[in-house]
């Protein structure tokens, strides 16, 4: 996507109505569903739209100082 596309629509997400619903537990991760509510309009552009999403929801961790857990497997070798 084009810069001058991604900051129209990271603008037009910072302003629309979101919603954010914590979704699952899972091992390693907390999972939230975050919603915009956008003009149909946007439909066309929806993979732009997530994107752009999952971008906005990125840069919040990272202000928050949330880390991205990966499990770990330690081998121990036998005797």
């Amino acid at each position: 996507m084009p810069m001058r596309i991604a900051a129209e629509w990271l603008l037009l997400l910072r302003t629309a109505p979101l919603s954010v619903l914590y979704s699952a537990c899972n091992s390693s991760s907390l999972d939230y569903e975050v919603e915009a509510d956008l003009h149909g309009s946007a439909a066309d552009r929806y993979e732009d739209v997530e994107r752009a999403l999952t971008r906005l929801c990125l840069e919040a961790c990272n202000e928050c100082g949330w880390e991205i857990p990966f499990p770990q497997l330690v081998v121990h070798k036998g005797d």
